[in-house]
């Protein structure tokens, strides 16, 4: 149980970097006078036909992707190629 709940940390940590990054490169007036949401991807790629998202990190990347900004939505998707 305890490696779930690092896994849903680490998940969280990556997504608030990923979209602080956003949101620092294009400011959140920017983005906000685009448009009132995004689609914002995670791009997932297996190896030799092994999922490497499990469903803890995807949790918890999506709830840091979704509370990043009170001005603009960001919706969390996944980009994953299948075989």
């Amino acid at each position: 149980m305890e490696i779930l709940v690092i896994i849903q940390q680490q998940g969280k940590e990556i997504g608030s970097s990923h979209t602080q990054d956003l949101i620092s490169t294009f400011g959140e007036d920017y983005l906000a006078s685009q448009s009132d949401s995004f689609y914002f991807f995670l791009d997932v790629e297996g190896i030799g036909g092994q999922p490497s998202l499990s469903k803890e990190f995807y949790l918890g990347w999506s709830e840091a992707v979704l509370n990043a900004s009170s001005k603009v939505k960001l919706l969390p998707c996944v980009y994953l190629s299948a075989k």
